[in-house]
């Protein structure tokens, strides 16, 4: 089951908040729908995932427009998050993650050109980590774990 997302950010208007909430919820429904079953409601069985947006900074546009000619975007923006993992019939703690990406990337520099494209990306980016709890270990991923 995942709860809606609480966005903690006051300095975004309603439309950013519900933008990125919707980004984060459809992320987590296909990342996590990947590992596990999606279910409407909590009970003994089930993961009860809760989310919140914590933080969210807008690239400013206009200067990274400016700034690209010399020396690339500057304000890239970029989001903080953190999840609970709870057991739905008990309501015990199972897992907590917290996480924040900041723009960046040489890969990802056309997100710096709209206000929250850094925040949508790491949210999705935070939504498939989160889901890597869950899934079953690949062949690398025991062969790293044994290395430990």
């Amino acid at each position: 089951m995942i709860e809606p997302t609480e966005v903690r950010v006051e300095d975004l208007s309603e439309e950013d908040k519900t933008k990125l909430s919707d980004v984060f919820r459809e992320a987590l429904i296909e990342r996590l729908g990947g590992a596990l079953p999606i279910v409407g409601q909590s009970g003994p069985g089930v993961f009860r995932v809760r989310t919140a947006i914590v933080d969210a900074r807008k690239a400013n546009v206009a200067i990274n427009a400016v700034t690209s000619l010399l020396v690339g975007p500057v304000s890239n923006g970029g989001v903080a998050a953190e999840a609970e993992v709870l057991d739905g019939g008990t309501g015990a703690r199972i897992a907590a993650l917290s996480w924040s990406r900041r723009g960046g990337k040489i890969t990802e520099v056309g997100l710096s050109y709209t206000q929250l494209g850094q925040a949508r990306s790491g949210l999705r980016s935070f939504a498939k980590r989160l889901a890597d709890l869950f899934s079953p270990p690949t062949p690398a991923t025991e062969q790293t774990d044994r290395r430990r």
